[in-house]
């Protein structure tokens, strides 16, 4: 109907004109809010939304727009409390379950172990498999559990359901690392990408995440007998991908031209440690595909 801020001001400027009753005036002010929403003028929608709710406090729609303005301004914690109330006022709201569950995954939540409790339940009724209620789960038995194998399980059992979550791999990497469990994160990757399951080829979190924990278990490990000719191998194969995806207009991450030159040169490195130990490979037919497939790379 209107397409500009300019007019939804005029329009409810000449509608007050005509309205001289207090609270008339907050009832009509939800039809304003939702108009100056979707001319994208959020601090207005805030402002006449929270006018219409001081006459009907207990409208579900009206706490749900004001967490929707709340949420385009970048206050979460509000729209989160905004939304909770609009869900206690009428709980047959399956999007706005998720949509709370979504806040309360968010790093800077404050969260309230009873009431996310509640609503991972009420979001687990609705939509079981939806990735943001496994992350409020997680997030919960991390913050309940001081023993980090509980949440190991959950994530394991995570994937066994969805074994092309990428996601879900990459986080329990992450979870292995930040419990300094190196040895286990680099198991896991190293399966997970001899499995060649065809999910990690455009994934560039995915061989973020398996270069750190390269890096992790070389400095773990610091032993040279144990970094063996096959580490090298998979070394110089998980970074000449970081490389290429680096490069690539495909991946879902903006690169700057210094991220270029790390990846090319961090591959550079890893593929003349990788030479300076290819004698050591037993498998003779292994070794010409590696030399064939990089010899592209020599200067």
């Amino acid at each position: 109907m209107f397409r500009t801020k300019q007019e939804v001001d005029k329009h409810v400027t000449n509608s007050l004109k005509r309205v001289s009753n207090d609270t008339e005036r907050n009832l009509r002010c939800f039809s304003f809010a939702k108009l100056y929403f979707n001319v994208g003028d959020y601090e207005h929608t805030v402002r006449y939304v929270t006018s219409y709710l001081s006459v009907k406090p207990k409208s579900s729609e009206g706490h749900a727009l004001l967490g929707k303005a709340l949420e385009k301004l970048g206050k979460s914690q509000g729209a989160l409390e905004a939304y909770q109330t609009s869900l206690l006022l009428n709980p047959k709201q399956d999007n706005l379950v998720i949509k709370v569950c979504e806040l309360l995954v968010q790093d800077d939540a404050s969260l309230n172990s009873a009431s996310a409790k509640h609503f991972c339940q009420l979001a687990q009724c609705r939509d079981l498999h939806n990735p943001v209620v496994s992350s409020l789960q997680e997030k919960l038995l991390s913050l309940e559990n001081k023993y980090s194998n509980v949440v190991t399980t959950f994530l394991l059992k995570e994937l066994e359901d969805r074994p092309t979550d990428i996601t879900r791999r990459v986080k329990l990497l992450k979870h292995y690392l930040g419990n300094n469990n190196v040895k286990e994160a680099y198991k896991h990757a190293t399966d997970a990408e001899e499995r060649k399951l065809g999910i990690f080829e455009n994934s560039i979190s995915w061989y973020e995440t398996f270069a750190e924990v390269m890096v992790k278990y070389q400095q773990e490990v610091r032993d040279s007998e144990q970094l063996t000719w096959e580490f090298w191998f998979i070394h110089a194969s998980v970074l000449e991908k970081l490389a290429g995806l680096s490069l690539s207009d495909l991946t879902e991450n903006v690169k700057t031209t210094a991220d270029y030159v790390t990846a090319v040169f961090n591959f550079d490195q890893s593929l003349l440690k990788a030479s300076q130990n290819i004698d050591l490979c037993p498998d003779q037919s292994l070794k010409r595909e590696f030399l064939n497939h990089h010899e592209a790379f020599k200067m």
